[in-house]
């Protein structure tokens, strides 16, 4: 196949057809999945994100990336794609950090609907070509992929959430109705222990 990276992935081309690759397109294109949101969403036949998503969502993960321990606000419209953009952006993050490991927290007010609806999206990211049958759901509030997770956790005053780690990122869904105080003292210092990313 003469295609490069990029064009295999616009192309979209089947698991076939990448068996048929050289070692050298196959090296480049896992690099290539490892490095961006979009690359990793077009392999793994995800919705396609729009402009203003992946505008966010490559900044974030840049962030990430190189360990810069940045606080984003995200404020987007009713159904105009946030969460869709958070399940791809965790996704990515779980596979790009699932050898060498990484963690990421996700808060939301409450676990039922907020972090089930989360939790299920995520699945279904990593049900795309690039991580099918290669996840796991763990005690009913943990993904993981090989040695990364991502933990949801209900930010209800009364919720017991103490312990983890967020290497990689802390997100907030709805971090309006957040109780400061729960935030402050169980969540911020899960993301203290490394440079991890917050996003509200």
């Amino acid at each position: 196949m003469g295609l490069s990276p990029v064009g295999l992935l616009e192309a979209r081309v089947s698991e076939r057809e990448r068996g048929m690759m050289g070692a050298g397109v196959r090296r480049r294109l896992a690099v290539a999945l490892a490095e961006d949101v979009r690359a990793f969403g077009l392999w793994g036949r995800l919705s396609e994100l729009r402009p203003y998503q992946l505008e966010v969502a490559r900044a974030v993960a840049r962030a990430v990336i190189d360990g810069q321990g940045l606080t984003f606000t995200v404020l987007f419209p009713r159904q105009a794609g946030k969460n869709e953009l958070s399940a791809q952006l965790e996704a990515f993050l779980l596979y790009r950090w699932s050898r060498r490991g990484g963690s990421v927290v996700k808060a939301a007010p409450t676990f039922r609907p907020q972090l089930v609806t989360s939790l299920l999206r995520l699945e279904r990211m990593l049900e795309g070509r690039t991580t099918r049958g290669k996840w796991r759901t763990r005690l009913g509030y943990i993904v993981e992929l090989a040695a990364a997770s991502c933990t949801f956790f209900s930010a209800q005053p009364d919720a017991q959430i103490v312990g983890a780690t967020a290497s990689l990122l802390l997100e907030a869904d709805e971090a309006q109705d957040i109780d400061q105080q729960k935030w402050d003292r169980d969540l911020v210092p899960m993301a203290a222990s490394g440079a991890a990313t917050r996003v509200l």
